[in-house]
């Protein structure tokens, strides 16, 4: 197992007991979010930024053979060396330790880690780059999950069962969402993401109406995270339908890139810096009936459970 110095964001935004001050309100963003239609091809461009000259490629074999000649090609045409290293599909230690492994042993030094894939893969690239000291670029190829925005990993066994979350320093450097990928996935997972995004706004509005609620780095919900989340929920409920529509006839629209907006950015940060309450909490408890983690996707089982939880609250 990987055992790094664990960055413990709690034990530095909490408030010890006697001293003259009160919990501090934190906003977590990535330095830099850039979405748009085949921005893919110009990635190499983006990493000039970071800015890299050998960078780590972090995607499983499908998304190889889907897009990996696209990503190379704009690596190289920036100058930047690249080594690709596949992605087995899970967010484990085990997965994580090899993968380092694997980059250590490299001849040149990686000065960046390109996360290319699902929520587990940009988890997993986010832990790489912690454990090698380097920063995280992170593209997903689904608007799935609110993952790609945040400064944290959830571990999972390599059964697929939640183990925990790894919190780190820093935010990814680069998050770039190509909604032309996006629109080319299966419906189910941008209907998915939409599902863990709106539970954004509801969740922080429980943790903003107790004060005894803590964000996910142990600090205060902030306005800007309270504001992101509703309008989060506000453009899932004018667009959603018509994103879904979109996706369905694979075409890249302005209804498709809210939305993409909304589950990708809006909702990461709206979660990290708004917090989490029972509807994450119990879909993470989910993980571990073996059936629940083979056949739902995490946004189905957070929409599950935020279903549950607003009917309870008004009935």
């Amino acid at each position: 197992m990987s055992s790094p110095v664990a960055y413990r964001p709690g034990s530095i935004f909490s408030v010890e007991e006697g001293e003259n001050t009160s919990v501090p309100r934190v906003f977590i963003a990535p330095h830099r979010y850039i979405q748009g239609d085949g921005i893919l091809d110009h990635l190499g461009r983006y990493l000039t930024i970071v800015p890299s000259k050998n960078a780590a490629i972090l995607i499983s074999e499908r998304g190889t053979l889907r897009i990996g000649e696209r990503l190379l090609d704009s690596l190289n045409e920036a100058q930047i060396d690249s080594v690709v290293v596949t992605f087995d599909g899970e967010c484990s230690h085990e997965e994580i330790d090899r993968i380092v492994h694997n980059l250590r042993g490299q001849p040149n030094s990686i000065d960046c880690v390109v996360a290319v894939g699902g929520g587990k893969c940009v988890d997993a690239g986010k832990c790489v780059a912690y454990r090698l000291g380097i920063p995280a670029v992170i593209c997903p190829t689904l608007a799935s999950n609110d993952a790609p925005c945040s400064a944290l990993s959830v571990i999972y066994t390599s059964e697929g069962v939640a183990q925990g979350a790894e919190f780190f320093p820093t935010s990814p450097a680069i998050v770039a969402v190509d909604t032309r990928i996006v629109a080319e996935a299966p419906v189910r997972y941008l209907v998915a993401g939409m599902g863990d995004a709106m539970a954004t706004w509801y969740e922080a509005k429980t943790c903003f109406q107790n004060p005894n609620a803590r964000s996910t780095v142990g600090a205060r919900p902030t306005l800007a995270a309270g504001a992101i989340g509703e309008l989060c929920a506000a453009t899932l409920f004018e667009f959603g339908v018509a994103g879904a529509d979109a996706v369905l006839r694979s075409e890249v629209n302005e209804a498709l890139e809210r939305v993409v907006e909304a589950n990708t950015l809006l909702s990461g940060l709206g979660f990290e810096s708004g917090g989490l309450a029972a509807a994450h909490s119990v879909a993470q408890a989910f993980t571990v009936v073996p059936d629940m983690h083979r056949k739902h996707l995490h946004g189905e089982m957070v929409a599950m459970v935020l279903s549950f939880s607003e009917v309870g609250q008004k009935t």
